[in-house]
């Protein structure tokens, strides 16, 4: 008995072989795709199968090295973008000394990561609170920035934190650079800044400063505290006064200093 269903089934296949065999051209695509449209869904299930997989891995991950790589992604970013802007001063400088070629080129810095801690409610705009001490090779006067410009200097250090005197406070006075002109002056407080603490002046510009609305500041690396190319901010205002020997202007700072949560201490 079982020999005949073998039989028959060889009969029966052999048959339909001979059949598809015999058949013109068109009618063997026609049939072709009958039997494609009918595993199309089983194909489609599989590859869907197989992604669902993948992600199911991926999932696995654990959140926390997540979020690992990407502060050290963050952290690399922010670094690079600082010295992006110090070098593209550098850069500049270099195009027009094109001919002193044995001029060195500035040494990289090292950065430290500081959180802000605190404030104290009488000087509010004016200084905060980091996590940085002395124990953590924190001194006095060092610069401190974000990738959006300069935050200040470090005035009070102790052994765990250290007080940062903000840009635009009259105890972190910055010698600047106007890019677009090559004019200096000194960043002082002003009176504007109580109303708009993103507002400081510029102070000791010449009497026919060429500095307009929109120009751009950074620091000239004058005074040895802040090296040159930090971004400060834009000119806002030039107050021209006639028969005065020099000229101020209101300068819009890149930093918000009402929303400081991390910044960089550069270190000597």
């Amino acid at each position: 008995m079982e020999n005949r269903r073998k039989q028959f089934t060889w009969l029966l296949v052999l048959t339909l072989a001979g059949f598809c065999l015999s058949l013109p051209p068109s009618s063997t695509d026609r049939i072709k795709r009958f039997f494609a449209a009918f595993f199309l869904p089983l194909s489609a299930a599989q590859k869907a199968a197989q992604s669902t997989a993948a992600g199911t891995v991926d999932l696995s991950i654990p959140r926390t090295a997540i979020l690992t790589e990407l502060h050290d992604l963050r952290s690399t970013n922010l670094l690079l973008r600082t010295e992006i802007d110090r070098l593209r001063e550098t850069t500049r400088e270099n195009t027009r000394l094109q001919q002193q070629l044995q001029l060195r080129p500035p040494a990289p810095r090292k950065y430290r990561l500081a959180r802000a801690i605190g404030r104290d409610t009488s000087t509010w705009w004016q200084t905060l609170q980091i996590d940085l001490g002395t124990n953590d090779g924190i001194k006095e006067n060092l610069p401190v920035l974000t990738t959006e410009g300069l935050v200040g200097k470090i005035r009070l250090p102790t052994a765990r934190t250290s007080q940062v005197a903000l840009v635009g406070d009259n105890n972190c006075r910055v010698a600047i650079l106007i890019v677009e002109t090559r004019e200096t002056g000194v960043l002082i407080g002003g009176t504007d800044s109580f109303m708009d603490h993103r507002t400081a002046r510029i102070a000791y510009l010449p009497a026919n400063c060429a500095a307009r609305p929109g120009h751009t500041v950074i620091t000239s690396g004058m005074g040895g505290v802040f090296p040159k190319g930090i971004p400060v901010g834009t000119i806002h205002e030039v107050q021209t006064v006639r028969g005065e020997l020099q000229t101020t202007a209101k300068i819009k700072l890149n930093i918000d200093t009402a929303k400081l949560e991390e910044m960089w201490v550069m270190l000597p």
